[in-house]
């Protein structure tokens, strides 16, 4: 379980994001699970999906996840590409600095921050 605090940048405009991921690793290679983020400022914009979440390479992580995002009572199909590094703190805490795309509406919106997991 991660708690995610960044910027959201889509048409030279930012906004505040905060959010929650949870992911239940398959196996070393793999895993699945959810996000939920806030937009606030200018957006006031929900997002969610479920990502599958891959490690190929020692801590890099990659998210690939379809979704949805409920923007002023529309919603809207997203895809979303992130790659985040889990920094190892003390068991069984990690700091992720992680960079999302999602292509929404064929346009790209970048999600950009630093969340603090929790592994049981």
């Amino acid at each position: 379980m991660e708690l995610f605090v960044g910027d959201t940048h889509e048409h030279g405009e930012d906004g505040f994001t905060v959010g929650l991921t949870y992911e239940y690793r398959l196996n070393e290679l793999f895993g699945i699970g959810g996000f939920a983020e806030y937009t606030g400022g200018h957006f006031d914009k929900w997002s969610a999906g479920v990502p599958l979440f891959m490690r190929p390479y020692g801590e890099f992580r990659f998210a690939f996840a379809p979704g949805f995002e409920h923007n002023h009572d529309e919603e809207e199909f997203l895809f979303r590409a992130g790659v985040a590094y889990e920094f190892k703190l003390s068991d069984p805490w990690v700091l992720v600095p992680e960079l999302n795309v999602d292509f929404v509406d064929g346009e790209e919106v970048y999600v950009f921050g630093l969340a603090i997991g929790f592994g049981y």
